[in-house]
């Protein structure tokens, strides 16, 4: 272990295990951790471990607690409602791109989060419910704001054709007419479909925003690519923290019907990011 990975014996007991049991978690996985190498960087007896945890399972739920609390403090998600759909989008994007892009990729934090995602124990459903979930939510709230903002557009069925205009006009009115059919029945399924199903809810919506996710996803752990892709001189320009949330926001924007995408990434441009503190 490094000195920043000692527990410091200044500590009690509890937090001593809590600090020795992240790098071994994340160094070992759960499976192979031994709950006794743990007891013993830590200076205690190996039964503190269920006195103060229950078991290995729970030391290593404490473990993954305490970094889910800490990023959600450093970066904590915007309130939806409280600004334009348009504002808090960028918001929200930018505290998840700042929970995924700032921090030290080596760190023993991101080699665990990272490695429950890739092996999931039985503390994954809980950090999906308490970390992601809630991020995730505030994503779909505000990009469901978006889309329903927008009007859908069914044009009119035109006028009978002109009975001399023969069997071609005859089809392409029939192909007009389906065609106008099946737009009709895709927005009418806003209101409500055979079971009563919104789409928009069920799949747009939550399509989008795991778009979202994916896009923020792919520069944390794309990076290596990424990094052998683009010219070093570019990715200081145009791939830092900001102008990558820019993007991502004037691209969902877009997606979303609020406009065209190169107009809306030039005038994300000029405005700077708020963080929720700046907001209050």
């Amino acid at each position: 272990m490094t000195t920043s990975e000692t527990p410091d014996a200044s500590t009690d007991p509890a937090q001593r295990l809590l600090d020795a049991a992240g790098p071994v978690f994340a160094r070992r996985g759960f499976d192979r951790t031994p709950v006794r190498e743990i007891a013993k960087l830590a200076d205690v007896n190996v039964a503190a471990v269920s006195y103060y945890y229950g078991d290995k399972m729970g030391l290593y739920r404490a473990v993954i607690t305490s970094i889910r609390d800490k990023r959600t403090s450093q970066f904590p998600a915007p309130e939806v409602g409280t600004a334009p759909a348009e504002e808090t989008l960028q918001r929200l994007i930018h505290t998840l791109l700042s929970r995924l892009l700032t921090g030290d990729e080596t760190s023993w934090e991101s080699m665990l989060m990272a490695r429950e995602m890739e092996q999931p124990t039985e503390a994954l459903d809980e950090l999906i419910q308490e970390y992601f979930k809630p991020l995730y939510d505030a994503i779909c709230q505000t990009i469901s704001e978006l889309v329903d903002a927008q009007p859908v557009v069914v044009s009119d069925v035109v006028e009978d054709a002109p009975s001399n205009c023969g069997d071609a006009l005859d089809s392409a009115e029939a192909l007009h007419t389906e065609t106008l059919h099946s737009r009709t029945s895709v927005s009418n399924a806003k209101v409500a479909n055979a079971s009563g199903a919104d789409w928009r809810a069920e799949a747009l919506v939550p399509q989008i925003t795991l778009g979202v996710i994916g896009q923020c996803l792919h520069y944390r752990i794309g990076q290596p690519v990424i990094e052998r892709l683009i010219a070093p001189s570019v990715r200081n320009r145009h791939y830092d923290l900001e102008s990558l949330c820019r993007h991502i926001t004037a691209t969902t924007l877009a997606v979303c019907g609020r406009g065209n995408l190169i107009d809306y990434r030039l005038k994300l441009e000029t405005i700077q990011t708020k963080t929720p503190k700046e907001c209050r």
